[in-house]
C-alpha cells in the first residue's frame, strides 16, 4: 500500500529540503510552526520487514531509512520526508501512525527533527537478523545519546514520559502497555 506521493521541494508550505548542520539534507521551517501543530503526515510505501531485508540486500535500501509503523511493517519513506532527520532533542515527534507535530515552538530556518529511538520498537531480529537496530547518532545536540537505539532501549523514565503524553505512534504505545501495565 502507498501512503501519499513521491517527491515535493516543498511540504504544504512548512518545510523545505536544504543543507543540513546535522547530516547531509534535512527539513528547514519555512514559517513558525508552533507546539502541537501538525507538520505534515510522512509517506511511502508501506512494506514488510522480507521486503525491507530484499531492498537491503540489492542496495537499493539504508536500514535506517524506513520508518516503522507497525509491529513488523514499515513506510519507505518518499522524499521530501526521508530526509528529515533524527535528533536526541527533537522538536517533532511522530504520533498516531504517520503525523510528524511540533512538540515545540519552532522558528523559521531551524530544522525539523524528530527522535527515531521514538519510531522503532521491533523487539525481534527484524531488520537484517539482529535484534537490536542502531545507528550511530550526528545530532551533535548537548543531550546526543551517541548511539540511535530502539525505543525499548531508552531509560524507563522516558519511555514513560513519551508514552504519557502520547508523543509516540501507536504501535509503540501498544507495545509499551502490553510490556508495563498488563
Amino acid at each position: 500500500m502507498i501512503y501519499g506521493i513521491k517527491s515535493k521541494s516543498v511540504v504544504e508550505n512548512k518545510f523545505e529540503i536544504n543543507k543540513s548542520k546535522i547530516d547531509g539534507n534535512g527539513a528547514l521551517a519555512l514559517k513558525p510552526i508552533k507546539k502541537g501543530e501538525l507538520i505534515c503526515r510522512m509517506r511511502g510505501e508501506e512494506i514488510s520487514i522480507s521486503e525491507l531485508k530484499k531492498r537491503h540486500e540489492i542496495g537499493r535500501e539504508r536500514l535506517c531509512d524506513p520508518l516503522q509503523v507497525r509491529e513488523s511493517r514499515f513506510l519507505d519513506l518518499f522524499e521530501p520526508y526521508v530526509y528529515i532527520n533524527h535528533s536526541c532533542e527533537s522538536n517533532a515527534a511522530i504520533v498516531k501512525f504517520n503525523e510528524l507535530i511540533a512538540i515545540k515552538d519552532i522558528g523559521i530556518g531551524e530544522e525539523i527533527t524528530y527522535d527515531y529511538s521514538l519510531t522503532e520498537w521491533s523487539n525481534d531480529k527484524s531488520r537484517l537478523g539482529h535484534d537490536d537496530w542502531s545507528m550511530e547518532c550526528n545530532c551533535k545536540s548537548p543531550l546526543c545519546r551517541g548511539k540511535i537505539r530502539e525505543f525499548r532501549f531508552l531509560p524507563k523514565n522516558i519511555q514513560e514520559k513519551y508514552v504519557k503524553q502520547r508523543l509516540v505512534q501507536d504501535h509503540i504505545i501498544r507495545k509499551y502497555k502490553k510490556c508495563y501495565e498488563e
